[in-house]
């Protein structure tokens, strides 16, 4: 310890100065980003992380009731019903959201197939041309179909609001959100949506969340060998297969 206290003071001042930070230097200096430590995260972590923004039903319904609660007085007020709530909507369209902040984030959010498997219906549809009335009725569009793309064949969790389920003119559901029904886990909807024309093609759901009040007949049936979780607020359909059920809400 001594001998390091000892060192002749001509020594010290030959010793390279410390290296300045790398953003510093006159390449980084209008280019920050480049070098910021999120850039240096690990596409595997950066994943994760993306699955926390994805909604959940009840949140996506809580925000429905603020953005129709917020549309019901602006009519009254005679604005038409512009609601300043599109704003806060970030958490049911966070997929999107993520892919425009930088091209890296782009890169992720498009090969990672699994941050695509929630589909919250209303805000994947396109106001349909042919009605011009208050609610408007949707119809799937491009938005959709790009979303369904992107979720290659990973399961899916389908949120679908009864004010907003998109019809075809003919007046039957679309036929790409039926086909993808074999991909269900998890589905959110009014027990008069689309429920009845997917019943039979449900292998893979595990949990239903039913809305509305609706009379069904004997023959109807579910197919859905793995269906564990039922919620229910409204009528209690006869058809689903109870004695697989291992919870009831």
């Amino acid at each position: 310890m001594l001998e390091i206290e000892c060192v002749p003071n001509h020594l010290l001042e030959t010793t390279h100065p410390p290296p300045e930070p790398l953003i510093s230097h006159p390449i980084f200096c209008g280019h920050p980003a480049v070098i910021s430590s999120i850039c240096r995260i690990p596409c595997e972590v950066l994943c994760r992380i993306f699955l926390f923004t994805l909604p959940a039903a009840q949140e996506f319904r809580e925000y429905e009731q603020q953005l129709e609660a917020e549309r019901s007085n602006r009519i009254r007020e005679g604005d038409g019903g512009k609601s300043e709530l599109q704003s806060s909507a970030h958490r049911v369209v966070s997929p999107w959201i993520l892919g425009h902040v930088c091209r890296h984030w782009r890169n992720v959010a498009l090969s990672f197939s699994r941050l695509w498997s929630t589909l919250v219906v209303p805000y994947l549809c396109t106001p349909d041309p042919n009605i011009d009335a208050w609610p408007r009725r949707t119809v799937l569009g491009p938005m959709f179909i790009t979303h369904l793309e992107r979720s290659a064949n990973t399961f899916l969790d389908i949120v679908i609001d009864p004010g907003h389920y998109p019809f075809s003119p003919l007046g039957f559901p679309d036929d790409l959100l039926v086909q993808s029904s074999p991909r269900w886990k998890s589905l959110d909807c009014h027990l008069q949506s689309i429920l009845p024309h997917v019943s039979h093609n449900l292998p893979f759901l595990e949990c239903l969340t039913l809305h509305g009040f609706m009379s069904w007949d004997d023959d109807t049936q579910i197919n859905a060998p793995n269906l564990r979780e039922v919620a229910i607020s409204g009528t209690l359909p006869p058809f689903l297969p109870w004695f697989q059920i291992t919870k009831f809400r």
